[in-house]
């Protein structure tokens, strides 16, 4: 034994209290009624745990009260019974436990609670009678309450009043009250005489998520007279609500019957003032009244709050005797936004309005269905059961919470994914044929069943995808033979079908081009997905003229993937040396250039040569074709050239005087006419001058030579220069003329002056030989040049 009396344990969060037996469970509810709350401990249930005879309630009122933590850790108490009222003035709390502050988990319950003759208010529930500011995470109660009184009633069955967290729980046992209170005149708005649910009689504050009800859910009123205030509400769910709720679902009947006042009946909640959604509700809702109007809705009697995503199945009734009936699929009355919801019913009852609201003021209706109804109301689409698929589950998905419940073939409506599908749930009015979509291998897409409204049926459209395969049409097995075509129509379906997707592999392209210049294909072939990629391809790598092959602008995948590739080839450009050959000019450094490309505005400065002008650029040595440099008929360079230089000579002028005025103008080119000219143009009448050379100014001394080089005077092309005459005086010498006879004897000998020609008067006399003629004088002593003495013979010499 702990010292605290249990089982074991120091009530530490790692030693938690034990609790073994009825003894330890008796002794923690003793403990909790004399004042000991165990804030801070922890409990732990070791074993299921039958209990036997009356049951005590651990926490009596709000003085009194757990506080701790209670862990069931997945086991039962069952068997508890209450059937003692209290009879101390004062609200009452009935339950396990009655009154709970602090946190009860993974605890199950099972007995029943049955109250006679109950004065004061009481809260009752399977799990808690009334839960203040604590927790109930995954707990179940199968626990059936009756109970009866004159006061005010809160019961559900897992907890009556409620102001806390309730999670990942569970309520099964059928919930019956019966009171009599006539309400208050004192009372401001409604006064709830009775509020009833499935898991939660009255909740104002917290939370309830992911939890269910099955058991019947009644509440009734049978005050002979009521105030006009005063009414009474039933909920699947919660009779009464005013906090968030998510993700719960009923499948609870309700009924809500109230003879002097008004009810309020709806298959999740009764009275609605918290936001609700993801919820939906299977059975049958009912509100009956006798005076007063009384309101019925699939989901809420009475909503204040937005329902999104809920839908409803069963039958909804509103029954009053002279009031207003408000009847409605999804809500009774309602005065907030209601969104994706359906209802399928084709059984409204009664109604003031019948369709998806019994009634609305001041609500947004949107994307909401009645469907299989009998009427089309303007706040409600009405649409065949067989369309619900197509038109109305499109939210109903995986990432929103739902699941299809696919297990159950009379239940073929989304349920909550985190819960256990409804056991009772019926859909029988979509007893139609199905027909089941399964991707078979797709990794895309959904498919909802789709139903056949007929004996024919066209198959919907295709909405899998299978990476790197193409669909090719429905078999009845996952590998069997295309039986369907997509869109297909079926004639005489009077069965579930289920279909498997057929898929056939896909080829795509890989295909290797030129990066700039798509158009050049070096190679082209088809693969099938996941294909390895060979390493080689003819043709690759690729070559290009003017190029050097750089590499792929992507890697070449290992293997096909779902769509056509296109690789493209990167080049590092070839560049070409362009070398200026000036012929003799000054030096100019080689160019590089790209293939295919001019000059352009890279061209060198021109060079220089002395002497000579330049005249461009040519490629060939001979200079024949002039190659352009930038602009129109730019040269392109697509491999090493050499360019030549082509050169026109410097040209000067030499104006040549003589004496009285007389003038020659000679043209020299530079490189070829360096020298003057002989002078054969100009004389001079006086015999005794001679030619001396020239001068660069007139009456000057002799500057150049007669033949001088000039180069000198090549400083500019078309040059100019004055060159004067220069005439000496001749000095008088003379020579001797030697007349010879036979060559060896000397006849005469005379002094002729130097550069005179011989005259008549200079031949001497004619000498004789006996026996022979004389014949003359001659140059040579071959005797080949006779002499006329007639100036035709020029003595410069002896």
């Amino acid at each position: 034994m702990s010292a605290a009396g249990f089982s074991g344990g120091d009530g530490s969060s790692s030693t938690p209290y034990l609790i073994s037996d009825e003894t330890d469970l008796r002794q923690l509810a003793t403990d909790v009624n004399g004042g000991t709350n165990y804030a801070s401990n922890y409990f732990e249930l070791t074993q299921n745990i039958a209990l036997n005879g009356e049951w005590t309630p651990i926490g009596n009122s709000n003085s009194n009260y757990f506080r701790g933590t209670f862990d069931g850790a997945g086991y039962t108490v069952n068997g508890f019974s209450i059937t003692q009222v209290n009879s101390v003035a004062g609200e009452h709390h009935y339950g396990l436990f009655g009154y709970l502050g602090g946190t009860v988990k993974n605890l199950n319950v099972a007995g029943s609670i049955t109250l006679t003759g109950e004065q004061y208010t009481s809260n009752i529930g399977g799990l808690a009678g009334y839960l203040d500011y604590g927790t109930i995470q995954n707990c179940t109660s199968d626990v059936s309450i009756s109970a009866s009184s004159s006061a005010v009633i809160y019961a559900g069955g897992l907890v009556g009043n409620a102001y806390g967290q309730i999670s990942e729980s569970s309520a099964s046992g059928d919930v019956t009250t019966t009171t009599t209170y006539p309400g208050s005149d004192s009372a401001d708005n409604y006064e709830f005489t009775s509020s009833s649910g499935g898991l939660v009689g009255f909740i104002k504050g917290g939370k309830i998520e992911n939890c269910s009800a099955s058991g019947t859910v009644r509440a009734e009123n049978n005050a002979e007279t009521a105030t006009n205030n005063a009414v009474l509400s039933a909920g699947g769910i919660v009779g009464y609500n005013s906090v968030a709720l998510t993700n719960c679902f009923s499948t609870s009947q309700v009924n809500a019957d109230f003879g002097n006042g008004r009810a309020y009946a709806g298959g999740i909640t009764g009275w609605q003032l918290g936001a609700t959604s993801n919820c939906f509700t299977t059975g049958s809702v009912t509100a009956n009244t006798t005076s007063k109007s009384s309101y019925s809705g699939g989901i809420a009697g009475m909503n204040y709050a937005s329902i999104d995503k809920c839908y409803a199945t069963g039958k909804v009734t509103a029954n009053p005797t002279t009031g207003n009936s408000h009847a409605g699929g999804i809500v009774g009355h309602g005065e907030s936004a209601i969104s994706n919801s359906y209802a399928l019913n084709s059984g409204i009852s009664g109604g003031y309005k019948n369709g998806t609201a019994g009634s609305i003021y001041g609500a947004s209706l949107t994307a909401n269905y009645v469907l299989n109804g009998l009427f089309t109301p303007s706040d409600g689409t009405s649409v065949a059961s067989s369309s619900v698929w197509n038109q109305v589950f499109g939210l109903f998905t995986d990432a929103n919470g739902w699941k299809i419940n696919e297990g159950n073939n009379n239940f073929k409506l989304p349920v909550l994914k985190n819960l256990p599908a409804p056991a009772n749930a019926d859909a029988s009015h979509l007893s139609v044929p199905c027909i089941t979509f399964y991707a078979n291998g797709g990794t895309e897409g959904t498919m909802q069943p789709q139903f056949v409204e007929g004996n024919s049926v066209t198959l919907n459209a295709n909405k899998f995808k299978k990476e790197g395969y193409s669909f090719t049409g429905w078999a009845t097995t996952e590998n069997g033979g295309v039986a369907y075509a997509d869109n297909e129509t079926i004639q005489d379906v009077n069965a579930d079908i289920t279909l498997f997707a057929q898929w056939k592999i896909n080829q795509y392209t890989l295909k290797f081009e030129d990066y700039y210049n798509q158009q050049t294909v070096y190679c082209e072939t088809k693969l099938d997905y996941g294909a390895t990629v060979p390493t080689t391809f003819e043709g690759l790598p690729p070559t290009k003229t003017g190029y050097t092959f750089y590499g792929w602008h992507i890697a070449i995948p290992s293997t096909m993937p779902a769509n056509n590739v296109t690789i493209m080839a990167l080049w590092n450009i070839t560049q070409y040396n362009v070398t200026f050959n000036t012929m003799d000019g000054s030096e100019i450094p080689i160019l590089k250039v790209n293939y295919s490309e001019t000059i352009g505005e890279r061209a060198p400065a021109n060079p220089t040569k002395h002497g000579y002008n330049f005249e461009g650029w040519y490629n060939e040595s001979d200079c024949t074709n002039k190659w352009i440099m930038i602009g129109n008929g730019a040269g392109v360079v697509t491999d090493n050239i050499t360019l030549y230089a082509n050169w026109t000579a410097w040209k000067h002028f030499i104006t040549f005087h003589n004496y009285a005025g007389v003038e020659q103008v000679k043209e020299l080119t530079y490189g070829s006419d360096m020298n003057l000219p002989k002078n054969t143009f100009f004389t001079n009448e006086d015999e005794n001058k001679h030619f001396g050379g020239w001068a660069i100014t007139e009456g000057g001394a002799v500057f150049y030579e007669d033949e001088a080089d000039v180069s000198s005077l090549f400083t500019a092309n078309n040059g100019e220069t004055d060159l004067y005459a220069v005439w000496l005086d001749t000095p008088i010498t003379y020579r001797n003329v030697t007349f010879m006879i036979d060559g060896t004897e000397e006849y005469l000998m005379k002094l002729i002056q130097h550069g005179k020609a011989l005259h008549v008067a200079d031949k001497p006399t004619e000498p004789t030989r006996p026996g022979y003629d004389f014949l003359g004088w001659y140059k040579e002593s071959t005797l080949d040049t006779a002499l006329s003495f007639d100036n035709d013979y020029v003595v410069d010499a002896d």
